[in-house]
C-alpha cells in the first residue's frame, strides 16, 4: 500500500516543514497549553534562526517519504549520522523524526519506517538507533518499546530510546 523513497529536496521540502510542524505541535502544544497559532509562531522563529542546522541537504541526513499508490504523501522518516550522544559514546542514527498522516496511522507504516531506520543504519555501519520522545507520548513509547527500544534515560518531559542493532 506504501511505497518510501528519498526525499526529493524540492518537490518534498513543504510536505517536509509542515510534517516537522506537525511534530512539534504535539509536544509544544501539550507542554505549553499553547494553540496551533502560538506553535505555528514559536516554530517559524526557531526555523527561522536553524535554517542552517535543519537544512534537508545536509549530508548527514537522510529523509524519506512515503506515499501510496497513488502519490498520496503518507508520512515522514527523517535520519541523522550523529557522532555520539551523551550515554552512547559512539557514531550512532538518531532518528530527528517519524510522522504518518492521522488518516495513514495504524496500517503499518510506522513499523516500515523503523525497518527502513535499522537497515539504513546498518548499511552505514552504525549499531545503535537513538531518539528523543515526549514523556507524555505514551501511544509513541508503547510503539518504540514494542521494537525493541529501551529507554536510557529521561529529563524533563523527554524520554531518550536507543536500540543496539
Amino acid at each position: 500500500m506504501f511505497q518510501i523513497r528519498e526525499m526529493d529536496k524540492l518537490k518534498d521540502f513543504d510536505y517536509w516543514l509542515e510534517t516537522t510542524f506537525q511534530s512539534y505541535k504535539i509536544t509544544y502544544c501539550e507542554e505549553n497549553d499553547a494553540t496551533e497559532e502560538e506553535a505555528r509562531k514559536t516554530f517559524q522563529d526557531f526555523y527561522d534562526k536553524e535554517k542552517k542546522a535543519m537544512n534537508p541537504n545536509n549530508p548527514q541526513y537522510s529523509i524519506f517519504v512515503a506515499e501510496t499508490e497513488k502519490g498520496e504523501n503518507s508520512g515522514i522518516l527523517w535520519l541523522q549520522i550523529r557522532d555520539d550522544f551523551d550515554l552512547i559514546q559512539e557514531s550512532l542514527a538518531w532518528i530527528v523524526n517519524v510522522f504518518v498522516e492521522p488518516h495513514f496511522r495504524k496500517q503499518g507504516l510506522a513499523s516500515k519506517f523503523i525497518a527502513l531506520a535499522e537497515d539504513w543504519s546498518k548499511e552505514q555501519g552504525l549499531s545503535n538507533i537513538a531518539f528523543h520522545v515526549a514523556k507524555s507520548n505514551n501511544v509513541a513509547r508503547r510503539f518504540y518499546e514494542h521494537h525493541g527500544f529501551e529507554q536510557i534515560y529521561s529529563e524533563g518531559n523527554s524520554c531518550f530510546y536507543n536500540k543496539k542493532i
